[in-house]
């Protein structure tokens, strides 16, 4: 699986999944700075034309714009999406550790490198130490 992390997500992440040899990136990269401030169905579009999951915490805009394009046939390359609830920001330090080893977790489990097929995943925290 291939992710794009919007910008919501900071810079550090997509950096620590690649040095585990994971195909992601960010918005905060620089050949990819060029998708921010697109609107959420754009850059769910950019991230389907490149074959890549988006990983969000805004379900509220990008679920129904997924659900869109499934009625209308596109599936798109699905969400990967996570709560504050789940991954607080409160605490910056323990908020990426945790995000890190739950994307490490799903990218680990997929180790054949599958499509998304559409498909929305909700993250959950792991106990897998990062």
């Amino acid at each position: 699986m291939r992710l794009l992390l919007d910008e919501l997500c900071p810079p550090g992440i997509a950096e620590a999944l690649r040095t585990r040899g994971h195909d992601v990136v960010s918005l905060h990269d620089a050949s990819y700075r060029h998708l921010r401030g697109m609107t959420d169905a754009e850059l769910l579009a950019a991230a389907g034309v490149e074959g890549r999951a988006v990983v969000t915490d805004n379900a509220r805009h990008f679920l129904p714009l997924h659900r869109e394009l499934v009625a209308r046939g596109r599936t798109g390359h699905g969400l990967v999406l996570f709560t504050n609830r789940s991954f607080p920001r409160h605490r910056p330090d323990v908020f990426v550790r945790s995000l890190v080893a739950a994307l490490r977790e799903l990218l680990d489990a997929d180790e054949g490198g599958s499509e998304p097929d559409g498909r929305v995943i909700w993250l959950s925290p792991t106990s897998r130490p990062t």
